[in-house]
């Protein structure tokens, strides 16, 4: 990929620039690829499904990262997908999925402060030891369920019983930076997760089936 755009590292545009912004904005190269297999299993009582993908993502550019490659922030490198649906009878079943992904890139301040001036007003810039240099936490993620169909008087009624995330695996889904308290050159990163290990139960009722 040739001629691909991104923002100045500490770049200020304003209006007042007119159209001498466009050539502030840095240009560069990328490069992707990667490979993906799938194989299926299927008969009377079992539907397996595997799925794998492995993908590199680059970019370059002269005027950010001191003109190196940088891994970009949808390098996901490996990724893996598992779906097991199991028959258990002729009126229930069980669901089991699996999805494993390396963690994205993302820019984080390793610290310090960096202060420059332009037209009279002061501008504070963290410091990074480079473009993408932190990659989140793998994310794993295991579910079951199972599902139960019957019929009564009045239709047909179906029961599912779920568990969503069942290692309880806290999958950062973005990250909060702050400077410390004490020493404001030291940054201090939380990774926030959403949803814990979370059970479900569901009640579906058809009438005059």
């Amino acid at each position: 990929m040739d001629n691909i755009i991104s923002l100045g590292e500490g770049e200020v545009l304003s209006l007042e620039d007119g159209d001498n912004w466009q050539k502030r904005i840095p240009r560069g190269t990328g490069k992707s690829y990667g490979a993906e297999t799938t194989f299926n299993l299927t008969g009377k009582t079992i539907n397996f499904e595997f799925n794998a993908t492995y993908g590199n993502a680059t970019r370059q550019f002269e005027d950010l990262n001191n003109g190196k490659p940088y891994l970009y922030k949808y390098d996901r490198t490996f990724m893996t997908n598992t779906a097991l649906s199991l028959k258990l009878g002729g009126k229930s079943e069980m669901n089991v999925f699996f999805t494993y992904q390396k963690g994205s890139s993302t820019s984080i301040p390793t610290g310090g402060i960096f202060e420059r001036e332009e037209n009279g007003q002061k501008y504070l810039y963290p410091v990074f030891e480079g473009k993408n240099n932190f990659r989140f936490p793998d994310f794993i993620r295991l579910d079951a369920g199972f599902t139960f169909v019957g019929t009564n008087k009045i239709g047909a009624h179906k029961i599912f019983i779920g568990i969503y995330n069942i290692l309880n695996r806290k999958n950062p889904v973005y990250l909060d930076i702050s400077r410390n308290n004490f020493n404001l050159n030291v940054y201090e990163v939380s990774k926030v997760s959403i949803f814990p290990v979370l059970p479900s139960i569901s009640y579906t009722l058809i009438i005059g089936k």
